[in-house]
C-alpha cells in the first residue's frame, strides 16, 4: 500500500481501531520468548521450554524457578516505545484512533502515553497477591529476593499476565470485538 493511501485511509476513518502485535514490542527491543533463537537459548539455559516455564502449572508448583526465568529473560528486555508507537500516540492525541488492542506484554503504548488500550494479555508492570488481591508493581518483583512474597499475607505474588494455558479476561475480549465491530478501519501492526 503507499503512504499517501494509508494516510488518506486514516485522516478520512471515523473509527479507526489499531491491532498491535509482538512483532513491534520486538522492534521495541522487549524479549519475545516464542521467537525461535530465544526459545532455543532459554531452553538451553533453563532445561525446559519457554512455554514450559511461562506456564500457570509451571508458575503454580514451582515459582522459584519460574521468577528466575521470569526476571532474568522477561524483565531484563523491557525495551522502550520507538516511533511507531510515538505516532499512534500522537494519532490517539489528535482524535484519529479509536483504541489500541494489543498481546503485547510490555504496555508500550501506556508508556508512550496512549490511554484507550486493551491489554489482551495484561502487562508485566502490573502483579497482585491471588489470596488478599494486594496490588503490586514491577519494582517490587525486581527488589524482591527469592520468590517475592505479599506482605500482608506471604502468599507467592502473581504476575498480571495471562500464562500458556490460561484464558484470557472476557471483559477484555468482548471490549475489544466490540471495538473492532465498530471500526470502519483496522490498522494491523507486527501481527502474525
Amino acid at each position: 500500500m503507499k503512504y499517501d493511501t494509508l494516510q488518506n485511509l486514516i485522516k478520512t476513518s471515523r473509527f479507526l481501531v489499531c491491532l498491535e502485535g509482538i512483532h513491534i514490542s520486538e522492534d521495541c527491543g522487549c524479549m519475545n520468548y516464542r521467537d525461535e533463537a530465544n526459545a532455543y537459548n532459554i531452553e538451553e539455559k533453563y532445561s525446559c521450554s519457554p512455554e514450559e516455564i511461562f506456564n500457570a502449572a509451571f508458575f503454580n508448583t514451582r515459582p522459584d524457578q519460574f521468577y528466575t526465568f521470569f526476571r532474568n529473560e522477561m524483565l531484563s528486555s523491557l525495551g522502550a516505545p520507538d516511533d511507531c508507537i510515538k505516532v499512534l500516540q500522537k494519532m490517539e492525541s489528535d482524535g484519529l484512533l479509536r483504541c489500541i488492542i494489543t498481546r503485547e506484554l510490555y504496555s508500550l503504548a501506556k508508556r508512550a502515553g496512549c490511554r484507550n488500550v486493551i491489554e489482551l494479555h495484561g502487562n508485566v508492570y502490573e502483579y497482585y497477591c491471588p489470596r488478599c488481591q494486594k496490588a503490586y508493581g514491577i519494582r517490587d518483583i525486581l527488589g524482591a529476593k527469592g520468590v517475592p512474597l505479599c506482605q500482608d499475607c506471604q502468599t507467592v505474588i502473581r504476575p498480571g499476565v495471562a500464562l500458556v494455558g490460561e484464558s484470557l479476561s472476557n471483559h477484555k475480549l468482548s471490549e475489544a470485538a466490540d471495538l473492532i465491530s465498530h471500526a470502519d478501519t483496522l490498522l494491523i501492526l507486527g501481527c502474525n
